[in-house]
């Protein structure tokens, strides 16, 4: 998630051009990883360290504003506030600390 979270902020240290592409391609290569990991989970999670590693992926993938929380945190769809808080919780019971 480290590796993804800096290759897509390398692309926007580029303007569009080799550089860019070639940032953008690691950028994509390491998402694509992440993405095969989500796919080898279980599913339904058969422990709780599944569910942790769903939420971290799923925190990881998520909108978050400047203060690093989830932005669908503040969304008005109750929905998207409610997996918001459910993704804050399982890693807050797990002991995970973002930011």
């Amino acid at each position: 998630m480290a590796r993804d979270r800096e290759a897509s902020a390398a692309t926007g240290n580029f303007l569009e051009g080799p550089a860019f592409d070639a940032a953008d391609a690691i950028a994509e290569r390491a998402s694509a990883e992440l993405r095969a990991l989500e796919a080898r989970l279980p599913n339904p999670p058969r422990t709780f360290d599944d569910v942790v590693l769903r939420a971290e992926l799923a925190y990881h993938f998520a909108d978050h504003n400047d203060d690093g929380r989830i932005a669908e945190l503040d969304s008005d769809d109750v929905f998207e506030a409610s997996a918001a808080r459910l993704i804050e919780g399982v890693l807050h019971l797990a002991g995970v600390s973002h930011g």
